[in-house]
């Protein structure tokens, strides 16, 4: 609700204001129903002081927040599996990371964008310790139980999915509540005169309410969760310098098999480029809405009714990918094989004119449908070429990676929206990403890695 389905809308909308005020615009006409007869258009005036289009606020930020989700990940993630800080951490992130997500409830002038962007940031880096230390209970609680291995693997992932399934129900219902709240309190420029507090109340107060949601929900689990303390921490070992240590560690194990190292290289590229196409695909249909003939301004509710889609089709197209699996008989490789191809395909057709002659919603269904299933593979096939007692850095890796090649494309965008004043040409590089990781994928060889590994036999002659 928060980082997907309004922020990056809310926060460029403030910079437009700011900039177009700079300007000399006025109002009525930065949140007229139609701005085609302003020339350049408001995404594309640039911030004062800053030097950059108000349209790529959205990425500087979110660069700026995935730079420090990673610098805190290395640093303070080892309080998750060792010693007995992480309750009483978790505790505080989760009131901190909450009250500066309800701060958005203040943002209703275009001049506290900053105020939208540094609370994001900070929110960004709580939620995503927050996440690291939740799961680390998973595997303290299980060792309680009492069964052999194989019950106790099922068991644990029993667990898992419940918890996977209470997130995806919290955040549906919590992405409901928004659109209602939007549906009929906000203000459409398109239906009545609206002033700049007018039109940023009623976003601001969905997202403040899940600083609330978040808060209000972690008492249950603080009531409830018990302590319950990791392993001492590794003698003569700086704590703070742990993380890095791990990453380090996985580094050094990818480089030495062949097969892993393909695989990282092909994840690397292809992390980026989905994370570049999710990222842009609903700022993309603002911009084609603003370009149509009628040229009216995007509302937040119907962005939100485009993410309640998006999110149904990336579950259906789980389902739909696991029987084409079935069907086709097919190894995870080609189905990520298929895959990759159908996100270049993709973008190709955007970047050929798609959006204009076939329509935005048909260009990005198959996205949708692809992209929860496309992660499952990718962490299919990564936890194949582990290497054995490595799992622990193997996956801090893992994590690194994703985290540090959405990097790469953020910069991207935010370059190539101060060149060209459009995100449209970010297609070019999702196509190159797909189409390059497509072909790297195709020397991986799945069973000569886990030969390399020892975790398979050698095929008889």
């Amino acid at each position: 609700v928060y980082s997907v389905g309004i922020f990056p809308f809310f926060v460029k909308w403030l910079a437009e204001g700011q900039a177009g005020k700079d300007a000399g615009l006025t109002d009525a006409e930065l949140y007229a129903c139609n701005s085609t007869s302003l020339h350049p258009q408001p995404s594309n005036m640039m911030m004062p002081g800053m030097g950059i289009t108000a349209g790529s606020v959205p990425q500087a930020i979110q660069f700026a927040k995935t730079g420090l989700q990673i610098l805190v990940l290395l640093t303070f993630s080892a309080f998750g599996d060792y010693g007995s800080y992480k309750f009483r951490l978790l505790k505080i992130l989760t009131w901190l990371g909450s009250f500066l997500v309800f701060l958005n409830i203040f943002c209703t002038h275009s001049s506290l964008y900053w105020l939208a962007g540094v609370s994001h940031i900070l929110a960004g880096a709580c939620f995503v310790l927050c996440v690291s230390y939740y799961n680390a209970y998973l595997p303290l609680m299980m060792k309680n139980y009492r069964g052999d291995s194989e019950q106790l693997a099922d068991i644990t992932d029993a667990a898992s999915n419940k918890g996977m399934l209470a997130g995806y129900v919290g955040g549906v219902s919590a992405l409901v509540m928004s659109w209602a709240i939007l549906a009929f309190l906000e203000c459409d420029p398109c239906k009545n005169a609206c002033s700049e507090f007018d039109l940023f109340i009623w976003p601001a107060v969905s997202m403040a309410m899940v600083g609330l949601w978040w808060c209000g929900f972690s008492v249950i689990t603080f009531l409830t969760l018990k302590t319950r303390s990791g392993p001492p921490f590794p003698r003569k070992a700086n704590i703070y310098c742990f993380g890095w240590k791990e990453a380090g560690a996985g580094l050094r194990a990818v480089l030495q098999y062949k097969q892993t190292l393909i695989f990282c290289v092909t994840y690397f590229i292809a992390s980026d480029a989905l994370a570049t196409l999710t990222n842009n695909a609903f700022l993309l249909k603002e911009e084609m809405s603003g370009e149509g003939p009628e040229g009216e301004r995007t509302t937040m509710v119907s962005l939100h009714f485009l993410f309640i889609l998006g999110v149904a089709g990336a579950m259906a197209g789980i389902f739909l990918y696991s029987g084409l699996q079935w069907l086709l008989g097919a190894s995870a490789k080609c189905m990520l094989l298929i895959q990759f191809s159908v996100m270049t395909l993709v973008a190709i057709a955007a970047v050929s004119g798609g959006f204009k002659s076939i329509g935005y919603m048909p260009i990005m269904a198959p996205v949708s449908l692809t992209v929860g299933s496309m992660q499952s593979y990718f962490r299919s096939i990564f936890s194949l070429l582990i290497p054995p007692g490595k799992e622990s850095a193997m996956f801090a890796f893992f994590e690194i990676t994703d985290k540090g090649s959405a990097l790469v494309g953020t910069a991207v965008t935010f370059i190539i929206h101060n060149v060209f004043h459009s995100y449209l040409p970010s297609m070019y590089y999702i196509v190159f990403g797909f189409a390059t990781s497509l072909a790297i994928l195709c020397f991986l060889d799945v069973d000569q890695g886990m030969r390399d590994l020892g975790k398979a036999e050698e095929p008889e002659e």
